[in-house]
């Protein structure tokens, strides 16, 4: 599907040192990272309302932010594909880092966000009242989160971009914190104990953890 995507919507996609393929790459990956979001947003947001799971509640604004990643994705490949002018002798093509740079702080912001609530969980649990349909609709997020994975690691290696790699990653850990928010959901039922707290601690230091990686590669 991929090579589907790249065929229709990025005319001589292999002349990566062109500006204006670099900035078709990054257009098509924010534009696909704004729909797959939102359908993921509003797939977790009803499934965490039917649950009441504060969790996957939290997962679904998780991907809110990682719609405005996608969006900020989109302004940065614009700005970054424009030629040099008298303002910028050397072209446009920091505002890619500039943009990654931004990801990496909304990473840490709603990282920060998960911890305080899981802490809050811990000391607080709550019931959750799975159903198979909510638990199908989470299960089924966590190929689409794999898909973005992959699609962003492609083309951000082929066109060595950052702010693309930046998403890859975002996409992998969001992957491994839906998974331990299906688990935690399912173990609570039969270990008498916050687990639903304690798995948010550990997706919010695994998030946190890629601010640090993204920031470190981004300075």
């Amino acid at each position: 599907m991929l090579n589907f995507l790249i065929k229709h919507f990025i005319p001589n996609s292999d002349d990566i040192s062109n500006p204006e393929v670099r900035e078709r790459y990054g257009t098509l990956g924010g534009t696909l990272g704004i729909v797959c979001n939102l359908l993921l947003f509003a797939i977790k947001l009803t499934a965490g309302a039917a649950i009441n799971s504060i969790a996957v509640i939290s997962d679904a604004f998780n991907n809110l932010s990682d719609l405005c990643s996608s969006l900020v994705s989109v302004i940065g490949a614009r700005l970054s594909g424009k030629r040099a002018d008298k303002e910028h002798p050397y072209g446009h093509g920091r505002a890619e880092y500039i943009s990654a740079l931004i990801i990496s702080f909304l990473i840490l912001f709603f990282g920060a966000e998960l911890l305080k609530s899981s802490v809050v969980k811990i000391f607080k649990p709550e019931e959750v009242n799975l159903n198979i349909i909510s638990v199908g609709l989470l299960v089924l997020s966590v190929p689409v989160k794999l898909w973005m994975w992959n699609y962003n690691r492609v083309m951000g290696r082929k066109i060595n971009s950052a702010i693309l790699m930046a998403a890859s990653k975002d996409s992998l850990n969001d992957t491994i914190a839906t998974s331990a928010v299906i688990v935690s959901a399912l173990l609570a039922y039969v270990i008498p104990f916050p687990i639903d707290g304690i798995a948010g601690v550990c997706v919010s230091a695994l998030v946190i953890w890629t601010f640090i990686l993204n920031d470190n590669g981004t300075t």
